[in-house]
């Protein structure tokens, strides 16, 4: 534990140095700036993936983060340098974040379905090979970009390979996204800093247990989010929104494939702050189509040359044309091949899905509708002001909410295979991703609106009794959801992985981990391919089989042909039927289910394995 300190603790220290040098270089608000740091760096370890050359790019950085840390230090005790500003209320908000983190996903390890079939996979692998996935990897979702790994893997290949520091970096970049929602905020106005505290809570909220998974459909709306904001903050400085933008624009399109969609609406809203702000700016009169120019390709050109060069290394590095049920193509735009019942019902069933309101965040985000609504007309009939912003950002986000429910109508129509879509498959996790994004843009404007009054003594208690309502509402719809993710850590030690882990563990230390390992376990009957994804995940090749029943002839059979194939029998969990037909083949039972087979002059036996 002291050693995991210690890197940390240097690796905060490189962070910090990098952080300094955005800081005095650019004087960027102190709430931007982990975001914009943690997608840069993610930027350059990935443009090395692309190279060949990652594990060299992370020492690079981290190298050259000390160093500045140094640099500063010595710059700031010599009074040439004044870096206590940085000490925002977002600094310290984001500081203590990461101490919480620590605290909280210490010890944990991966439990959810998708960790094992790709997000932690894909993390693993990377580490295994110290670069992107290839043709050596046992990837199947090889198309999936990979934003969140590439930073996963720079924290982990200076703190060492470990699951609870996996999810530990993917809680820290979404810790730096949050942190924007502080960006208003100063010590001064205590009420600024209690509204977005409770706005991150309420947004976590929505992920929910998520967050303690390498899911990254909350993720993917955060970063989006924090684009949103950081494009209205600089709306009247061009410059700053162009180049803080840039490199999380990146990242956004890195993270997921609907990241595309967040670009898109996001493209379209820095482009409107920038020009308007454009023509305001006299310093480029005579030069604005050039200065449009290179907007255009450090906003849209670059991120998206980034994420074309992903599609290339994976035709590249795997050289298969259908290596993705999820990838777009002629044939399956050309042909739905869908059922005809499935066709006429998808709507309807789609548009109930989007406006359950038994749904805690839909729910959420119909209140958060009323209170915009309310707030609109509160100022409009007591005040006789137009609250431009909040009437902007209602409109905005319903409509994006519309766009992006219609998109997922087409990805179920066209791409998701009829006995998933059937179900809406995802769409929990997905439905996650855009209410985050429209009720964090709500939230935001609300408490914006509410905050920048408040002159008079009078005022201000007024407008502390808002916050506090606000702050109400905001949290309640997910009250039970925060509570849960609080109290209800995932507890693996009685579970099915912790199990496997601990056993397969056993094999390597017995030096046999290429092995053919026979795991029986009845428990996993209808898991839907949750075990397959676990021991794909732990031996990380295809070398074992599974069997979960021994109860007819044609089992027996079955078990008895892939015993004769086996170096290793696990017994995951017995029943009535291991007892009858497996421990014949026993002469001793080993008290962790796992046997080695031994195999002379065509008679099995299993010997335990201790």
């Amino acid at each position: 534990m002291i050693s995991s300190l210690f890197y940390f603790g240097v690796l905060f220290l490189s962070l910090a140095g990098w952080g300094m040098l955005v800081y005095e270089r650019w004087r960027i608000n102190p709430a931007v700036i982990p975001v914009f740091v943690f997608s840069g760096i993610t930027v350059f370890v990935y443009g090395a993936g692309l190279l060949n050359i990652m594990p060299l790019m992370v020492t690079l950085i981290f190298l050259i983060g000390l160093l500045l840390t140094c640099y500063y230090t010595f710059l700031f005790w010599k009074k040439r340098v004044n870096l206590l500003s940085i000490f925002t209320p977002s600094t310290i908000i984001f500081l203590a974040s990461l101490v919480l983190i620590l605290l909280s996903f210490r010890g944990l390890i991966y439990s959810h379905y998708d960790d094992f079939s790709h997000w932690g996979l894909i993390v693993k692998e990377m580490f295994q090979v110290n670069g992107l996935p290839d043709g050596r990897t046992t990837v199947d979702f090889k198309n999936y970009p990979p934003g969140s790994a590439v930073f996963i893997y720079f924290i982990l290949s200076i703190v060492g390979y470990g699951e609870s520091y996996a999810l530990m970096a993917q809680a820290f970049l979404i810790s730096s996204a949050l942190t924007v929602l502080f960006i208003f905020s100063k010590w001064n106005k205590i009420g600024h800093i209690a509204i977005a505290l409770v706005t991150s809570i309420t947004l976590l909220s929505i992920n929910g247990m998520y967050i303690y998974t390498l899911l990254v459909d909350g993720l993917l709306g955060l970063v989006a989010l924090a684009i949103t904001i950081i494009a209205f903050y600089y709306r009247d400085d061009w410059r700053k929104s162009v180049a803080v933008n840039a490199p999380i624009l990146i990242l956004l399109l890195l993270i997921k494939d609907s990241g595309k969609l967040f670009f898109l609406i996001n493209i379209c809203l820095i482009l409107w702050f920038v020009i308007k702000n454009q023509f305001q700016d006299k310093s480029i009169e005579k030069k604005r189509s050039k200065a449009i120019a290179l907007i255009l390709i450090i906003l849209i050109i670059l991120p998206l040359s980034s994420n074309f060069l992903w599609g290339k290394y994976v035709d590249k590095v795997y050289q298969e044309t259908n290596y993705n049920k999820f990838a777009i193509n002629s044939e399956k735009l050309m042909n739905v091949n869908k059922s005809e019942e499935f066709i006429q019902n998808l709507g309807p069933m789609l548009l109930k899905s989007s406006t359950n309101i038994e749904s805690t965040s839909i729910k959420s985000l119909l209140i958060l509708n009323g209170l915009a609504l309310a707030t609109i007309l509160y100022f409009a009939l007591l005040h006789r002001k137009t609250a431009k912003l909040l009437i902007a950002s209602t409109i905005f986000v319903n409509m994006s909410y519309i766009f992006y429910i219609f998109t997922l109508y087409l990805m179920y129509l066209f791409l998701m295979p009829e006995n998933e879509a059937v179900r809406l498959a995802g769409f929990g996790r997905y439905l996650a991703t855009i209410i985050i994004y429209c009720a964090g843009i709500l939230m935001v404007a609300l408490s914006y609106e509410w905050t920048k009054e408040g002159t008079t003594m009078k005022r201000k208690i007024a407008q502390g009794i808002c916050l506090i309502l606000l702050g109400y509402f905001f949290i309640v719809p997910l009250g039970d959801n925060f509570k849960n993710m609080i109290s209800n850590k995932p507890n693996m030690e009685n579970s099915i992985r912790w199990g496997i882990k601990d056993q397969y563990q056993r094999i390597i230390n017995a030096k046999a981990s290429g092995s053919h390992v026979l795991y029986y376990s009845p428990k996993s009957f209808d898991d839907r391919g949750y075990l397959d994804y676990i021991l794909k995940y732990e031996q990380l090749n295809r070398q074992y089989s599974i069997i979960r029943s021994i109860n007819t002839e044609d089992e027996i059979t079955e078990f008895q042909t892939k015993l004769e194939a086996a170096d290793y029998v696990v017994i995951v969990n017995e029943d009535e039927q291991s007892e009858v037909n497996i421990s014949e083949y026993m002469s001793e039972k080993s008290k962790y289910g796992i046997y080695k087979v031994v195999k002379n002059e065509g008679v099995i036996s299993l010997e335990a394995l201790e």
